[in-house]
């Protein structure tokens, strides 16, 4: 009585399965307590259709569905037939169960069968659907995952294909040309010129420096004592006595007074030494003092004697080697030169004094006096 009313319900359950879509697991046709076989569903459009049949004592054979298609295969339906699946062609992929192989994006490529799709190396490229990867042409070069190639940049060149990079132009030499494909088209810079690695043009040498040669990688500062006026120079000129340069100089400088250079090629100027000196600029040596003046070093002129006193020497480097006129005499001028230029004091004048540039007036100067004997005086002391 128990399994009367419920026939009528499992019944009601089937016809309901029976309306419903068929799910990811497809539905086998069953024999009464017989478990679901795969032979036994019908064929459709290349894939598998099975119906429910409500089995013997009141069950429903419910069973897996058919293979899907693997990785690198396809089946429009995607559950089919195992000889059913399509093996993805070349340049395509696809992954378990699809409907469609995919195609690989450009810069992409694939083999036949692939589930996926590998970049082009560097050096290569692809543009459409492929197996493989084309390679670059000389004078080209490209990155990873490259849908074209791209011309090396003028100052370098690619000389073989698949060329990740290009290789740059030496430095003291360049290249105009763009896609060069060999080191032949790096052309040396011509002497006042100069390059750095990867150039497309010469640059030239600024004033100050010079380049001797063709092909130079950089240009070199005129060294002290030289100089060079223009730019492109392949030289540098020498500084003439009297002037001197620093390095990288433009020009050449003057001495000053008071200093000289003897030589061509002077890096500096000398002072003058003590005792001599040079009045006017550019001096290309200095001048002995005359004898009743003096100087010490460096000097644009020297310093006379003063007055009351004299020296003979030639070239003398300090006020020390002017001598006092001795007592008797006198110099009422500057630089006296010899000891023939102190003059004896005069009559009705006294000289007591040694260095006295005048005579001294008796009655004037001396008024302190004191008595020696009757009729006599002499002078105790100045005033």
């Amino acid at each position: 009585m128990r399994w009367r009313g419920t026939a009528p319900v499992l019944l009601h359950i089937a016809v309901i399965l029976l309306l419903l879509p068929v799910p990811s697991r497809s539905l086998w046709t069953c024999g009464s307590d017989a478990d679901c076989d795969y032979e036994g569903c019908s064929d459709v459009d290349g894939s598998y259709g099975c119906r429910l049949f409500l089995c013997g004592h009141g069950f429903a054979g419910v069973c897996a569905g058919p293979p899907s298609c693997s990785s690198g295969t396809s089946s429009p339906n995607g559950r089919v037939k195992p000889e059913s699946c399509t093996t993805c062609s070349a340049g395509k992929y696809s992954e378990a169960n699809w409907e469609t192989c995919k195609e690989c994006s450009p810069g992409e490529y694939s083999e036949v069968g692939s589930s996926s799709c590998t970049s082009c190396a560097a050096g290569t490229y692809s543009q459409t659907p492929t197996a493989t990867c084309d390679l670059c042409g000389a004078g080209t070069y490209s990155s990873s995952s490259a849908t074209a190639c791209t011309e090396c940049r003028a100052g370098s060149y690619a000389s073989q294909a698949g060329t990740a990079s290009c290789t740059k132009c030496a430095r003291g030499k360049y290249s105009a040309s763009i896609g060069a494909v060999d080191e032949s088209t790096c052309i040396q810079c011509p002497p006042g010129w100069f390059s750095s690695e990867g150039s497309s043009s010469c640059r030239v040498c600024e004033a100050g420096t010079y380049a001797p040669v063709q092909g130079s990688p950089d240009c070199s500062p005129c060294e002290q004592g030289t100089f060079s006026r223009q730019s492109k120079s392949t030289t540098c000129a020498v500084c003439e006595p009297g002037t001197f340069s620093p390095v990288s100089a433009t020009v050449c400088l003057e001495c000053s007074a008071g200093s000289f250079a003897a030589q061509s090629g002077s890096p500096e100027c000398s002072p003058c030494s003590a005792g001599s000196y040079s009045r006017q600029s550019k001096a290309t040596s200095c001048t002995a003092c005359l004898a009743g003046t003096h100087t010490g070093s460096g000097s644009s002129a020297c310093t006379p004697c003063e007055a009351g006193t004299f020296s003979a020497m030639v070239g003398a480097t300090s006020a020390a080697a002017c001598t006092k006129c001795s007592k008797g005499k006198y110099s009422g001028a500057e630089g006296a030169d010899s000891e023939e230029k102190c003059r004896t004091c005069p009559a009705a004048s006294l000289c007591l004094y040694e260095g006295q540039t005048s005579p001294d007036t008796v009655g004037f100067w001396f008024t302190l006096c004191t008595a020696l004997v009757a009729g006599g005086f002499f002078k105790t002391h100045n005033p």
